[in-house]
């Protein structure tokens, strides 16, 4: 008798678009059983068999664990060979911080930093078997540079924030990427908001971005990340340390 191995499972949050969607995709190509949350539905993967989706908003934080604590129990997901955590937003202006409001503040970090923290502490209380997870980070959490305000700030915390759950969750292998020039909605965003003031920086990025090999498409940063597993490439780097992918890439 042909022995059939079991089907692995991914889980990825932001899965409507961007890389999320892309990793989505292609995860399935390669036989996965996907589940993903967004806001919004991914049209183009709900007819998949192999795909499970919940929508919600991780702005209400309180409401988003009601919702997966529901979805974990429903779909009955009690291991996962990859956790993408790919939430996030750039924010509404670039301003100098101190002209950006606590409650703006508060907004970026219950996406950027907390979104994460429901998603995974839901899938650790209900003991879900966890073999990576993958932060999607920015090296704005490490380089400052005026203008990214609330983004490089909740980067900055999702970073130390990830290396903790590395310390005290050791049987997981956590990789915090760098994503690195990548075609999205974010991208169009930093470079299309006005400027509310001397960022030359942050004009340096939009004038780099207008090579056009430049911007890295969605699915072939997807292809890059998915491989860093196809051999591990882990292992180069301190769990739960951030790095850019083009590091690893090089």
């Amino acid at each position: 008798m042909i022995s059939i191995p079991p089907m692995k499972d991914a889980f990825i949050s932001g899965v409507s678009t961007g890389i999320g969607l892309s990793l989505a995709k292609q995860l399935l190509a390669q036989g996965y059983r996907v589940y993903g949350v967004s806001r919004r539905e991914p049209a183009e993967l709900i007819a998949d068999s192999n795909f499970r989706f919940c929508a919600l908003d991780f702005a209400n934080s309180n409401a988003a664990a009601q919702a997966l604590t529901g979805f974990i129990e429903r779909e009955k997901i009690t291991k996962l060979s990859k956790l993408f955590l790919n939430v996030g937003h750039f924010g509404k202006r670039i301003a100098p911080v101190h002209k950006v409001s606590v409650a703006d503040l508060e907004d970026m970090v219950r996406v950027n930093v907390w979104s994460h923290k429901v998603l995974l502490d839901c899938l650790l209380i209900q003991k879900v078997a966890i073999q990576d997870t993958v932060f999607s980070s920015s090296i704005a959490g490490v380089r400052a540079r005026a203008g990214n305000s609330g983004y490089a700030i909740t980067k900055a915390a999702l970073n130390m924030m990830a290396k903790l759950y590395a310390i005290e969750n050791p049987t997981i292998r956590f990789l915090v990427l760098g994503l690195c020039n990548v075609d999205t909605f974010l991208s169009k965003t930093i470079g299309s908001l006005p400027l509310e003031g001397d960022f030359p920086e942050i004009i340096k990025l939009r004038e780099r971005a207008q090579d056009p090999h430049y911007l890295i498409s969605a699915d072939k940063r997807a292809a890059d990340i998915l491989g860093l597993f196809e051999p591990t490439q882990f292992d180069k780097v301190p769990n739960g340390d951030f790095v850019e992918i083009r590091t690893l890439l090089a």
